[in-house]
């Protein structure tokens, strides 16, 4: 399997709780690893998403950190980047080349969430 590796978060209201994202393997070479999310629907301020990512570097014996994020629509449920509103969120994170599997984890809490995304493995 070549790189980019996309591993697709499924459209979904999510509830309050949280979601496994199933380990997959990683083709040899990973370097960084980018996640998208659609906001277009995150309009309710008492959502909070928090996602937090894996990595293994033997199989998926043993599993250490990768990267989290956490975020929230501001008061008028909107994402704002400066002045313009936004409808996609963003992480990137460098990772070593000698990553095999990945594996996270998306919490929600506040209230249901409705978003879809993927997480790109990167050569």
């Amino acid at each position: 399997m070549p790189l980019p590796l996309t591993v697709t978060i499924p459209t979904n209201t999510y509830q309050v709780g949280s979601t496994a994202i199933a380990p997959t393997a990683v083709p040899t070479g990973a370097s960084s690893l980018t996640i998208t999310l659609d906001a277009t629907n995150w309009t309710n301020p008492l959502s909070r998403l928090d996602l937090a990512m894996e990595m293994s570097t033997d199989g998926g014996v043993t599993w250490i950190g990768g990267g989290a994020f956490g975020t929230q629509p501001n008061a008028q449920g909107q994402f704002v980047a400066k002045t313009t509103i936004v409808t996609t969120v963003r992480a990137f994170f460098p990772w070593p080349a000698t990553i095999t599997h990945l594996r996270g984890t998306l919490t929600i809490s506040g209230a249901a969430i409705q978003t879809s995304g993927t997480v790109r493995v990167n050569a």
